[in-house]
Formats: C-alpha cells, structure tokens, sequence
C-alpha cells in the first residue's frame, strides 16, 4: 500500500496494512506532519515507512525500485494535475486488480 500526502488518513492505512499484513509507504514533503503522526500515534502507526521529499521525485525513486503495488493512495496536493502526474509515476507498479484512490 503506498499514499502520498499522510496524515489521519495514514492512521487508517496503517492499521488496515496491519490487518491484511500489507506494507504501508507514505510520502510526504516535509518531515514535520510525519513527526507529529510518529509522536501522537505511535503505536497505530508503527511499521509505516515514511518517504520524505518532493512527491514527484520521491516517487520516481520508489517506483524504480518497487515491483508491484496493490493499493495506491494519491492526496498530496489540490492539483488534479499534480495528482495525475503522481498517477503517471506509479503507474508502471500497477498490476490487474490494483485499486488506485485520488
């Protein structure tokens, strides 16, 4: 499972990567937000790993690196284009049966 933009949202995934033993990325454009959810929600977020930076570049990264994703999540940003190209990103990591929420 992969989101961009964490936040309370982030809470919910954790615990629903738990439930279904899933991987939960979250990428965020600075640290501060993911600071606050790693203090106030520990526990409900623990085994979430952040991705830190510009969604586009760190996406780039992860998406060279990550075969496929099951669950896609894209909320960083007001822009539906910002989103698309996000889409545009992670589309290679897609596979049949992949639900993608923007």
């Amino acid at each position: 499972m992969s989101e961009t933009g964490c936040g309370i949202s982030t809470v919910f995934w954790a615990e629903v990567g738990k439930k279904i033993g899933a991987t939960v990325y979250s990428c965020r454009l600075q640290f501060k937000k993911a600071d606050e959810l790693k203090i106030c929600h520990a526990r409900q977020i623990s085994g979430v790993n952040f991705m830190i930076g510009d969604s586009w570049k760190v996406l780039q990264r992860f998406a060279e690196k990550q075969a496929e994703i099951d669950f896609l999540f894209l909320d960083s940003a007001a822009s539906r284009m910002h989103t698309f190209k996000e889409f545009l990103i992670m589309e290679k990591c897609l596979h049949p049966g992949s639900r993608v929420l923007g």
